[in-house]
């Protein structure tokens, strides 16, 4: 079974420091707004983790409406955007049941799993997001209670 990141909301704590981890990494800036994990707040007390299921809690919607075919499953754990083939069409945006597809400069952007060591773990100091492998019923089951608390369902 792959490995993917799922979310514990429960221990966020709203630090965001998984997303300028992510941000630094990939955009080389500190800017939570072009981070591919989003923490949405819910409330004084409730922070919520939101990244790719890699396919895991859902049905592959961005790979399937892709018009291009951009997003593809590639070797490895992820379900990645090939920057250079997307047409900015946003049509994976929509079909996103998880809200973790946005766009930047009219190209497709979503967690890649940093090629199996995502940064966003590492740098998570209350352990709110992990990289598991398992049984795909709790991490179905974490995603999409995250998504509920996210206001997602």
């Amino acid at each position: 079974m792959a490995k993917a990141i799922v979310p514990f909301p429960e221990i966020c704590t709203g630090c965001r420091l998984c997303e300028m981890a992510c941000s630094l990494k990939h955009e080389n800036v500190l800017n939570a707004e072009k981070s591919r994990i989003r923490i949405v707040k819910k409330g004084v007390r409730l922070d919520v983790p939101i990244v790719c299921t890699q396919g895991n809690a859902c049905e592959q919607e961005c790979v399937e409406v892709c018009p291009v075919d951009c997003i593809k499953v590639v070797e490895g754990p992820a379900i990645e955007v090939v920057e250079e083939e997307c047409t900015g069409c946003e049509a994976c945006v929509d079909a996103c049941p998880f809200q973790c597809i946005w766009m930047k400069d009219e190209v497709a952007m979503k967690c890649d799993l940093c090629q199996g060591d995502p940064v966003c773990v590492k740098f998570c100091p209350q352990q709110a997001i992990l990289y598991l492998e398992g049984s795909g019923d709790e991490r179905e089951k974490k995603w999409k209670e995250a998504k509920a608390l996210a206001g997602g369902e």
